[in-house]
């Protein structure tokens, strides 16, 4: 086989009622003749039968895709699983695949195209649709929602658009050099670990691309116990905070994109909280504001005033007057 193209990175967890779905699904792979395709399942020490299953489909395929299976000494959660797959890949560019999800017959091979199209781009997304219910969190996962363009390498529409494009670590295409140049692992042990690693690469990421021209390449499965519905409401926004708050801390300057993602944070922060009592909701927005004034980065005259007015008690959310506000804010 010739050198591997894409790597596809599956985290394996108690899924055994899933996992079969979606390895057919990787099976199932448009053009895999034409594009070397490896797909790295990450046993995570489950105590179900989700192994069993896999070992069983790889077992009885016969094809193009290489298959490999990494076993983990113990079990170490989504993000120190695809850290052991990135480790193990061998693909120009790497794929995470959550594996109660299912990917679209044409999901790499579209992907891919447009790697052929902007040779060396850093990152690549896919449109995403929600099963059962195709509704769900369609206007979170909407790429029209975070770009209005198809490619950009231009510095102040990249960091804007990363920012506002789906959060999520799956149904993209990331080159490995740009994980791997940049140290751009996941944070393990965390709830949040696709927000922490969007904010963590912003300052590296150089171009990207999204797939407006083919149907969704990604299937979401909603799904009861999963690790975003069991966890703890209060729990889950200080987690989220915390993950906040020590990324912006890095940044040596906040630019405009920067700055709107955070205020898009304070402003949204009743639908992050909208099952806590008010007065935990409130406090836990007080130290977040307490926190970004205090740092250097934000001691400008303009982020000064910022971060004033979303400090009154009921700031008015006259969000052209603030965007107006940081536009001015130099990249």
């Amino acid at each position: 086989m010739s050198e591997i193209k894409v790597s596809i990175i599956i985290p394996v967890y108690n899924v055994e009622n899933y996992i079969e779905e979606c390895l057919t699904s990787v099976i199932r792979q448009e053009g895999t003749d034409e594009i070397p395709l490896e797909c790295i399942i990450v046993d995570d020490r489950g105590p179900d039968r989700s192994m069993e299953i896999a070992r069983r489909v790889v077992s009885e395929y016969s094809g193009p895709i290489r298959f490999k299976i990494i076993t983990r000494e113990k079990n170490g959660g989504l993000s120190a699983a695809r850290n052991s797959g990135i480790h193990e890949a061998a693909g120009d560019y790497l794929f995470f695949l959550d594996s109660d999800d299912v990917i679209a017959p044409h999901c790499i091979r579209s992907l891919w195209s447009i790697v052929g199209k902007h040779p060396g781009v850093d990152i690549v997304y896919g449109q995403t649709v929600s099963f059962p219910d195709a509704d769900f969190n369609s206007g979170y996962l909407n790429l029209h929602n975070g770009s209005e363009v198809d490619y950009s390498d231009k510095i102040e529409i990249v960091r804007d658009a990363h920012l506002r494009l789906p959060e999520t670590a799956w149904n993209r295409l990331v080159r490995r050099r740009f994980i791997l140049d940049n140290k751009l692992y996941f944070k393990e042990g965390i709830i949040h670990e696709d927000t922490y690693w969007q904010l963590a690469s912003y300052p590296y990421v150089k171009s990207f691309a999204c797939d407006f021209s083919s149907q969704p390449t990604y299937l979401y499965r909603q799904r009861e116990g999963s690790i975003m519905d069991t966890a703890d409401n209060l729990t889950r926004c200080r987690r989220l905070s915390a993950i906040i708050k020590e990324n912006i801390a890095k940044y040596t300057a906040w630019d405009a994109p920067l700055c709107k993602y955070l205020s898009n944070y304070l402003f949204s922060f009743r639908f992050h909280t909208q099952q806590l009592p008010e007065e935990q909701c409130r406090k836990i927005y007080r130290e977040d504001i307490a926190f970004f004034r205090r740092q250097p980065q934000a001691q400008s005259p303009r982020l000064r005033l910022l971060f004033a007015y979303m400090a009154l008690p009921r700031p008015l959310m006259r969000v052209r007057l603030l965007y107006s506000l940081i536009d001015r804010i130099k990249h």
